[in-house]
C-alpha cells in the first residue's frame, strides 16, 4: 500500500506543476472527484463479485485487465511541458 500511495503522490505532483498557477485548485478537486468516484463504483462491483464467486479472484483479474489499457496509454502519452511562470 506504501508503494501504491508514493505513486499517486508522484503522480498527482506531477500533474499540478504542469498546470497554471490559477488551476492548481481546480485540478486538485477534479483529480480527487475522479479518485473518489472510482472507489464509489468499484467498491459495490468488487462486493457482488466476492458474493458470487467467494473469492477475490475475479475481482482481482477484472481490475487488473481493466487497469491495462490506461496504464499503456499513459506511458506512451508524451506529458505537458511543465508550467513556468513569466518573468
Amino acid at each position: 500500500m506504501a508503494g501504491g500511495g508514493a505513486i499517486y503522490t508522484l503522480v498527482t505532483a506531477d500533474l499540478l506543476s504542469r498546470m497554471p498557477p490559477a488551476s492548481v485548485s481546480f485540478a486538485s478537486g477534479i483529480l480527487a472527484g475522479a479518485q473518489s468516484l472510482a472507489l464509489i463504483v468499484m467498491n459495490p462491483l468488487v462486493g457482488d463479485a466476492v458474493d458470487r464467486y467467494q473469492s477475490y479472484d475475479a475481482a482481482t483479474t477484472a481490475i487488473g485487465l481493466w487497469a491495462i489499457p490506461g496504464s499503456v496509454i499513459w506511458l506512451l502519452w508524451r506529458p505537458a511541458p511543465r508550467f513556468e511562470p513569466r518573468a
